[in-house]
């Protein structure tokens, strides 16, 4: 009992030090931490400026800042709409496209302006044949209280847990060029489901 116990000590994680600003699982600091370090300098800066007897309008400012910082953190906030050039973020669009569609939808998923330039999947229907999930295989159905799907491309065997309401309603009868087909036995109709885009 004692042997297994010094092994486990050997083999732990040594402690973060108790000042330390770190979580101890990946070197940076919280957010939790980054919260009440932002909290106490606010707080002790009211009570410098209390005794000075200034206004509490740079404060503001000052503190308006710091909550930035706590919530996006320098590091985290990014300006993705003017990242790129826009004839660049069309060929991006494009050529993921190309490769598959779940990689375009990632990317129109980044910002509104991205969106704004690229072709909308929901608005082309089922026709355009651009976006339909190529290389898509359904894994599993699993129409209970929240009715998923989980797919698997072939191809960069990625797989993809999504959720489907229409599941709930349709029973499943097979897949065909990356979509489903699904019935309907109330009112005995068959529909064709695109998974990632619904």
């Amino acid at each position: 009992m004692a042997r297994k116990l010094s092994l486990r000590r050997s083999l732990a994680v040594p402690p973060v030090a108790a000042g330390s600003d770190v979580d101890g699982s990946h070197g940076m600091m919280t957010r939790a931490r980054r919260r009440r370090l932002c909290l106490l300098e606010e707080s002790s800066e009211r009570e410098r400026l209390g005794d000075l007897g200034a206004s509490d309008e740079p404060l503001a400012r000052k503190t308006t800042e710091a909550r930035r910082q706590v919530h996006f953190g320098p590091e985290e906030w990014r300006d993705w709409a003017n990242l790129l050039p826009l004839d660049l973020v069309e060929e991006i669009s494009g050529r993921l496209l190309s490769l598959d569609v779940a990689e375009y939808l990632r990317f129109r998923a980044v910002c509104r302006p991205w969106r704004g330039l690229t072709a909308d999947p929901r608005a082309a229907g089922l026709l355009d044949s651009r976006f339909r999930p190529r290389n898509w295989m359904v894994l599993s159905i699993m129409p209970d209280v929240e009715p998923r799907c989980r797919l698997l491309n072939l191809a960069t065997a990625a797989s993809l847990g999504v959720h489907l309401p229409a599941l709930s309603t349709h029973c499943h009868i097979c897949a065909a060029d990356g979509l489903l087909v699904l019935f309907h036995k109330p009112t005995k109709t068959i529909r064709l489901l695109d998974p990632l885009t619904n």
